[in-house]
């Protein structure tokens, strides 16, 4: 009889135990690409200037189970949460700590408060709240998202929030929040509620949470997420979050693998196992031990470089596999993320990087004038290692005059540039220029590449040709790449407005096209040209603001590109180009046609006017003349950016014979002491 009785009490305790299980949630950064803040998704399930309402109800398009129990449909509430309780018609405007049964059951809290879709007034354009839904992916992984867009506060006209809640078809769900402002205190419930209102997880135990990306970026990479997943999360549960190597490397040099851990299990780390393999050859081992004990759930992170570097003797591709193992000398309870592989391409040479500069700036930004002083310092000894443009901003205030729609695509290209001055590094190194040092320029343009590229422009009225050549050292594979072009003006002084700034260097007219060119690089030491020739329409303008804000929303005042102009000296021009990886942004190389900064501008401008191509037109012969005070060397390019002529070296007087040459148009292309210039020559047989 007591055997018996007691045999029920287990049966009971586990029984409950069961009923009352619920979700664990694990925090993390980043977001899928197919994922963006940036622009509402899918189709309007609660439509602007809503308030307190549920959406109709909602199918989920494949098998999915909350606490242990199909469900086929869900409501949306503006007020920032999902319910699966179709019976269910009032939205709820005021959270609370849950469980609760007052609270709305069966229900994922994505951020609960009293919210509202309005249509907030912004600089540039007006934000219409709305609440989308879309289904991302294919089976069985797909995701069903609900995304809560620019949101507001009911009591506030200048908030906004961007979330999501995802619905996984491979189980579970998680809250994504992507960017948020708002001036007083705000804070909702996140979590989830069973259909009681008995069993509930709630971030941050039993309290209401700030919105966790406050001042965010709508950059994926940026995005917090809260994964939650229904049962008992394990002790050890170790994730290797990212594995890094450069995307470059050279035959017989060190390849230093580096990468970070996240501790996913209930108990603290102290101690694991990395280990790598390059093509399925020998296993590297690194043994950390006694290390400070790392907090779970996603909270606590690791950073590790591997302590056995690799080398590889041949060209070609390293496919790296690196897999963590022993978590605190243990068995991990979930191996699904304990494993990943990159690669690294090994050229048997290096290519001179030179390192792209991106700076987001405004004659209206205080802190612009010392940033662009800061680029300067760092850069002026550094002639022939960069390339350099800069996007004039439209705020704050009334704006930089030369700013254009085609600056703001590239700062919304980096997630969305929320104040300048802001300054891109091979589009990694993303900062104030103001925090810019030596050592960090540096480290970036250190960076071993595989590209090289030449770039030549010719200015003739308000016409640009422009010849670019790309010649990879090794066989890159195909990729999403794009070459990006821009015209610059080297120097402008009309554009002042109010940050003491005289003079802008380097302002950025126009990108050809805005969107980049698709690209893809030829075999191994292949060159291929690129030809681009590009007319500034109608005549110049400057624009007395930017942006002017209106009480119906904004009316753009600035530059129309499809009409007119603000080139201040179409002499003054130069071309910076670039190639970038779309999907990490990285720049594998930059060329321009001017790369002495140490040079004033005026001096720049002098040095120019004496570099001289005559006879011009010619038949047989031409002269090279410039005040170069040492040797240079030349190149003669045709149309298509093919080098038929070069020498060595030259003096800074020399005539050169051009009989092998055909009639047409010829570029000449002086290197003096790693500074370019190009002049147009005519050939007339």
């Amino acid at each position: 009889m007591k055997k018996t009785l007691l045999s029920i009490v287990a049966f009971l305790a586990i029984a409950g135990s069961a009923m009352a299980q619920g979700y664990y949630s694990i925090t993390s950064t980043g977001t899928p690409s197919d994922y963006t803040s940036s622009s509402a998704q899918g189709s309007a399930i609660i439509p602007n200037n809503s308030n307190d309402v549920l959406s109709a109800a909602q199918t989920i398009p494949f098998t999915w189970n909350f606490y242990g129990q199909e469900v086929t449909s869900y409501k949306a509430s503006d007020n920032g949460y999902i319910t699966f309780d179709m019976a269910e018609t009032v939205s709820q405007s005021t959270n609370m700590s849950i469980p609760d049964a007052s609270a709305p059951k069966n229900a994922i809290f994505g951020f609960w408060d009293n919210l509202a879709l309005k249509t907030v007034i912004t600089n540039l354009n007006n934000v219409a709240d709305v609440v989308n839904a879309t289904t991302l992916g294919t089976a069985p992984n797909r995701r069903h998202v609900i995304q809560w867009f620019s949101v507001s506060s009911s009591i506030s006209d200048t908030s906004y929030l961007y979330f999501a809640i995802v619905l996984k078809e491979a189980g579970g769900f998680d809250v994504i929040y992507n960017d948020a402002n708002f001036s007083r205190p705000f804070t909702g419930t996140i979590g989830c509620q069973n259909a009681d209102g008995t069993v509930a997880t709630m971030v941050g135990g039993n309290s209401l949470s700030e919105f966790p990306n406050k001042l965010g970026s709508r950059d994926n990479s940026t995005d917090k997420v809260f994964s939650f997943t229904y049962g008992n999360q394990p002790a050890n549960n170790v994730k290797l979050a990212s594995v890094n190597l450069e995307t470059f490397g050279v035959i017989n040099q060190d390849i230093t693998l580096t990468g970070s851990i996240v501790n996913l299990g209930a108990d603290p780390l102290s101690a694991f196992k990395i280990n790598y393999a390059v093509n399925g050859g020998d296993v590297y081992t690194m043994t950390i031990k006694n290390i400070t004990p790392i907090v779970g759930s996603g909270n606590g992170t690791y950073s590790f470089t591997h302590n056995a570097p690799y080398q590889q003797s041949t060209g070609g591709v390293a496919n790296f596999r690196v897999w963590i193992t022993d978590p605190n000398d243990g068995v991990d309870g979930d191996l699904s993320d304990n494993e990943k592989t990159n690669s690294i391409l090994i050229a048997d040479r290096a290519i001179p990087r030179r390192t792209l500069g991106e700076v987001f700036t405004s004659s209206t930004c205080p802190p612009c004038n010392p940033g662009n002083a800061k680029i300067n310092t760092v850069l002026k000894d550094r002639a022939g290692k960069f390339a350099l443009l800069k996007y004039q901003y439209y705020f704050p205030g009334t704006g930089d005059p030369y700013f254009t729609f085609e600056c703001l695509n590239r700062g919304e290209y980096y997630g969305g540039i929320s104040g300048v001055p802001h300054m891109q590094l091979d589009g990694a190194w993303g900062d104030n220029p103001n925090y810019l040092t030596a050592e960090i320029f540096d480290k970036y343009q250190n960076k071993i590449t595989a590209v090289d590229m030449t770039s030549a422009l010719t200015m003739t009225g308000q016409k640009a040709d422009i010849a670019i050549t790309v010649t990879p050292s090794l066989d890159i594979p195909a990729g999403n790449y794009r070459l990006r072009v821009a015209l610059v003006e080297k120097e402008t002084t009309k554009n002042i407005k109010t940050n003491g700034e005289t003079k802008f260097q380097f302002v950025m007219k126009k990108m050809l096209p805005d969107s980049g060119i698709v690209f893809n690089f030829t075999a191994k030491d292949v060159a291929q040209n690129i030809n681009i020739s590009y007319t500034f329409p109608g005549a110049y303008r400057l624009p007395t603001s930017a942006v002017v804000s209106t009480a119906q929303g904004t009316a753009y005042n600035g530059i129309n590109l499809a009409t007119e102009h603000s080139v201040e000296e179409f002499y003054d021009m130069a071309v910076v180009a670039f190639i970038q990886n779309e999907d990490t942004k990285e720049v594998y190389q930059s060329t321009w046609t001017m790369q002495d900064w140490a040079l004033g501008m005026e001096d720049v401008k002098k040095a120019e006017n004496t570099f001289e191509v005559y006879p011009n037109p010619t038949h047989s012969s031409f002269n090279i003349n410039w005040n170069g005070s040492h040797l240079a060397t030349f190149k003669v390019l045709d149309i298509n950016g093919k080098v038929v002529m070069n020498s060595s070296a030259i003096n800074s007087n020399e005539s050169i014979n051009c009989e092998q040459l055909s009639t047409g148009i010829y570029f000449v292309e002086l290197n003096d002491a790693g500074r370019i210039q190009t002049k147009k020559l005519t050939i007339i047989k």
